[in-house]
């Protein structure tokens, strides 16, 4: 006989901080494939996880090879850690925790340079299509991810892409950081969605300016001098195949290569800055666990303390319940012999008065 129980697989998905929680789990082995079966709680037994997604709910979803897995989704992520914990609650308890953590936003990585490349002989590309529905999307994307990966580099195209999805789709309520409700490509697209920049990014001030050579205008007095006559073209060099230039140094630098260096430092130190800052809080949670362990140390003292003044109280009272009894048995005898010597003398008494008496 063979048992098989529910199990749990490794996260797949990357959480990135400032865009929804949306990571799949491939359930092994499922005994039963209904989601009442399945529970999200927090690392802590009583809940007090502070990195515990917000909003956190599950659902279950089924690939094309047959697989089932367990999508975690959530709000918008705050923290760098992400902390839970997934139970079955049908047939064999099993429980499984995740920690991951989460990636700064990619508008803080640093983008790759396009070098310029020059060709002898200019190369045609096919007509770009500018509709979403020919591509394939991944499933579990949000408004706001859906905007970003069509306009990367144009933030105001993505705001008017997202004012104009909602307004074309009013019966879904469209959130920027909450799941679509149904899969990108069968959403309503208008058809005046802003154009997408092809390209290399440069920014708005980076084209630069034509300058003109100055001429100064001939002395007064100085003879007029014949020009020199012009000189012959150059021969055309031969039809050569595609070829990657590299500039030295030697001449003056474009302006455009300037403005995308700039952007490009700027970007490393906002990622850098952001790095200094996750290491900063994760220092402070180091801290904040220190303490409290500290108090739970205190805390500990305090009640081994308590426990040895009450043994001690009962130590007390049980040497004064005996010394109470001693005392009891003493007064007992002593009123005993007290009893029997005021007896033996009304005796005595008695005796003397009831003898003879001899009359004359």
């Amino acid at each position: 006989m063979s048992s098989q129980a529910t199990g749990f697989g490794a996260a797949q998905g990357e959480a990135v901080i400032g865009t929804p929680l949306s990571v799949e789990i491939e359930l092994i082995n499922p005994e039963r494939d209904s989601l009442e079966c399945f529970e999200i709680k927090p690392l802590g037994e009583e809940g007090d996880s502070s990195f515990f997604p917000r909003r956190a709910r599950l659902d279950l979803r089924k690939s094309a090879d047959g697989k089932t897995y367990l999508v975690v989704m959530g709000g918008t992520i705050r923290e760098p850690v992400v902390e839970f914990r997934l139970r079955t609650s049908c047939g064999t308890q099993i429980e499984r925790r995740y920690t991951l953590l989460a990636s700064p936003p990619r508008e803080l990585l640093p983008a790759t340079v396009a070098l310029p490349v020059t060709s002898s002989s200019p190369i045609t590309s096919p007509p770009r299509t500018d509709t979403v529905k020919s591509a394939s999307l991944p499933h579990g994307l949000t408004l706001d991810q859906l905007a970003r990966q069509r306009y990367p580099l144009q933030p105001k195209a993505r705001a008017k892409f997202k004012r104009l999805m909602k307004s074309a789709n009013p019966d879904l309520a469209l959130a920027d950081d909450e799941v679509l409700p149904v899969d990108p490509s069968s959403l309503n697209y208008p058809e005046n969605l802003p154009k997408r920049r092809t390209g290399p990014y440069r920014p708005a001030n980076s084209k630069k300016k034509a300058t003109l050579p100055q001429t100064s205008p001939p002395a007064k007095n100085q003879a007029a001098v014949p020009a020199p006559p012009p000189a012959a073209p150059p021969a055309p060099a031969a039809p050569q195949s595609d070829r990657l230039v590299i500039a030295s140094g030697a001449g003056e630098k474009p302006q455009a290569a300037t403005a995308q260096e700039a952007e490009l430092a700027g970007k490393a130190e906002s990622s850098f800055a952001a790095q200094e800052e996750l290491t900063a809080r994760l220092a402070q949670a180091e801290l904040a666990y220190k303490g409290l362990q500290e108090r739970l140390q205190l805390m500990e003292d305090r009640m081994r303390g308590l426990e040895m003044e009450k043994e001690r109280l009962r130590q007390a009272q049980e040497a004064l319940s005996q010394s109470a009894l001693v005392e009891l048995v003493i007064a007992v005898i002593a009123g005993g012999a007290l009893g029997a010597l005021l007896m033996s003398l009304w005796l005595r008494r008695r005796m003397a008065n009831s003898g003879p008496r001899i009359g004359f």
